[in-house]
Parts: structure tokens; C-alpha cells; sequence
């Protein structure tokens, strides 16, 4: 059965801790660092049984993930990368510029 993306719940940025609450931006980094993790293993997963499909591997195609669901999951995966950078700019530098760059 194929593997459903899950949402996860993010803090906007007018609800981020304080940058001089290190205690909590790390509590929230390492929350959002989890998921990411998650993210990240099911999105090698889904590489290598796409490889092993072109490669062939007629068995891979079982478990491949429907491509909505994919992009889906590939978009997550790159807004908990983006969520984990604001954090670490806030923990470093203690600001973020509009658009989410650090400052």
C-alpha cells in the first residue's frame, strides 16, 4: 500500500519563540528536525524503488508512490528544510528578513 504524506503542523513566524529563547527554538528545531528526518528517509526510499523500476525491477512497482503523492511529499520535505533554517537563523543570528533569508 502506498505510503500517504502526512502534514505537519508549523508555527507561522509571528508565532516563533523569541530568538532569545534558545531553550525553545531548540525544543521546536529538534520537533521539526524529527520530521524532517522522516521526510527525508520516505523520499530516498521512493528514489530507490523508481531506479530499480527503470532498472527493471518489475517487484519495485508495487510500492512506488502515486506521483501526486510524491510531489506532495517532496514539497513537504523541502518547507521542513526551509522551517529548520529560519530556526537555526534565529538560534545563530536572532533575526529573519521577509521572505525567510536570514539576515
Amino acid at each position: 500500500m502506498p505510503e500517504r504524506v502526512q502534514r505537519h503542523h508549523r508555527p507561522t513566524r509571528t508565532s516563533y519563540p523569541p530568538a532569545t529563547d534558545h531553550a525553545a527554538l531548540r525544543t521546536l528545531y529538534q520537533s521539526h528536525y524529527s520530521d524532517y528526518l522522516g521526510t527525508y528517509s520516505k523520499v530516498v526510499a521512493q528514489k530507490r524503488k523508481i531506479e530499480a523500476l527503470l532498472n527493471g525491477d518489475s517487484e519495485a512497482e508495487v510500492d512506488v508512490m502515486d506521483p501526486d503523492d510524491l510531489l506532495k511529499l517532496s514539497r513537504e520535505h523541502k518547507s521542513l528544510k526551509s522551517e529548520l533554517e529560519t530556526i537555526h537563523g534565529l538560534y545563530t543570528k536572532g533575526t529573519v528578513v521577509a521572505g525567510g533569508s536570514l539576515d
